[in-house]
């Protein structure tokens, strides 16, 4: 599984670099964000502007890391869904679960400003 993460801030970005997001890769992609979670990261935002196809098993895994953040006071966003993926994550109600932008400025810009000290 090919990702980049990136630190914006507080916020995490992973860019998943696959053109496709299925079972057998979802493992590896779960498993390095959960890792993210699991040392404290709590905003994240998932680009996924160069998935072109996602199945149902990623969505759940979509499902999962969303709680696992939620669970630690945390919030998992995404943006950059092409239209076939975003029909996919539309038409199984997702899009009612997790918060999804088209460009990253926005999915960055939703979180809250940090404390000023």
């Amino acid at each position: 599984m090919n990702l980049q993460v990136d630190s914006v801030g507080e916020v995490k970005v992973i860019r998943v670099k696959e053109e496709r997001l299925v079972f057998q890769t979802l493992s590896a992609f779960t498993d390095n964000i959960s890792r993210l979670i699991e040392e404290g990261s709590k905003n994240l935002v998932i680009d996924l502007s160069q998935v072109q196809y996602l199945d149902s098993a990623s969505i759940g895994g979509l499902v999962d890391l969303y709680r696992q953040a939620s669970d630690r006071t945390g919030s998992l966003k995404l943006f950059g869904l092409q239209e076939r993926v975003e029909r996919m994550v539309s038409l199984v109600g997702v899009h009612n679960l997790i918060d999804i932008y088209r460009e990253e400025k926005s999915a960055l810009d939703s979180f809250p400003a940090p404390p000023v000290n």
